[in-house]
């Protein structure tokens, strides 16, 4: 039996980051804050695009770690960043404590931190806070910019089925899958002892 993978329904990693996004929402409305999805690992250009307009609040994945004795079903964490960004020409401490132009990277970073530790996301896992941290983007400067970086974790489980709906799942006996892409096509059949 050979399925094929489906690339247009989320899996859990696409809900985990629309979960978490729904829940940043809540803190940093979407009508006074802008959001996105950015890479986790911040550059230049993208650094310039993230500051044109703030309060910002941009979401990155970083890396999913998964247990190493979870057998069948995969278990780990997923981990993120929250990247806060925050401008204020007044001065350091404006875009710390913030003031009438906007709010400051302080309670920004506590309201993540509040609104993430502990919240549980119903089907996917819960979040824990590791750090929060002051960022800078090394050779790049913009005036009166404050930016921080909250990372977490959400814990994952995912079940074979998960992704492999119509294989056969119980005994494992054979697992068959299709990519096409625009006609070039990989098929792998892997058979394993009854």
């Amino acid at each position: 039996m050979t399925e094929a993978l489906d690339f247009i329904t989320p899996g859990l990693l696409a809900r985990t980051a629309e979960a978490i996004t729904a829940r940043l929402h809540l803190a940093f409305p979407p009508g006074k804050f802008q959001h996105a999805l950015v890479p986790a690992k911040l550059n230049e250009k993208t650094l310039m695009q993230m500051s044109v307009k703030t309060p910002y609040v941009g979401l990155g994945w970083n890396v999913i770690e998964g247990e190493k004795d979870s057998a069948r079903l995969f278990r780990g964490e997923t981990h993120w960043t929250v990247f806060l960004l925050t401008k204020n020409a007044a001065g350091v401490a404006h875009r710390y404590f913030g003031d009438k132009q906007g709010p400051g990277l302080f309670i920004m970073v506590d309201a993540a931190t509040a609104v993430l530790h502990g919240w549980t996301a119903p089907g996917i896992g819960t979040a824990f806070v590791e750090r929060a941290g002051n960022l800078y983007a090394e050779g790049w400067d913009a005036d009166g910019l404050a930016m921080a970086g909250v990372d977490f974790t959400v814990t994952y489980t995912l079940p074979a089925g998960e992704i492999l709906a119509g294989a056969a799942s119980d005994p494992l006996q054979t697992l068959g899958i299709a990519w096409d892409f625009n006609a070039i096509t990989f098929d792998e059949t892997i058979r394993t002892a009854a």
